[in-house]
């Protein structure tokens, strides 16, 4: 899978100078929070996460969507929920909402 940072620093934008020259300006490169969220949720449905600390010096507990999807149905029968915003569509995003960049931004 590409990187979007490749494409960033394809066009001279680095970490130290966010910006690449095009027809004599300066364009700053910056991320869009909202498909940043989207992407990590779609990768987070496909892979496990591993978290790693360097404080502790060790590696934490990881997380699967498993654990998203067993929290949701804890919660979604009870009569004051706690994640009464999630629906089952946030859950199970497949073909067009997956794309949804709202779906995975909602608040």
């Amino acid at each position: 899978m590409k990187d979007l940072c490749d494409d960033v620093k394809l066009l001279g934008s680095t970490t130290s100078e966010p910006f690449f020259q095009f027809q004599n300006q300066a364009i700053a490169t910056i991320y869009d929070p909202q498909h940043l969220l989207k992407c990590t949720r779609n990768l987070f449905l496909k892979y496990y996460v591993q978290f790693e600390s360097e404080r502790l010096n060790s590696q934490l507990p990881g997380a699967k969507w498993e654990h998203v999807e067993k929290l949701y149905k804890s919660d979604k029968d009870l009569a004051i929920r706690k994640l009464f915003k999630l629906t089952d569509t946030h859950l199970a995003p497949v073909t067009q909402c997956a794309m949804k960049v709202g779906l995975a931004a909602q608040s």
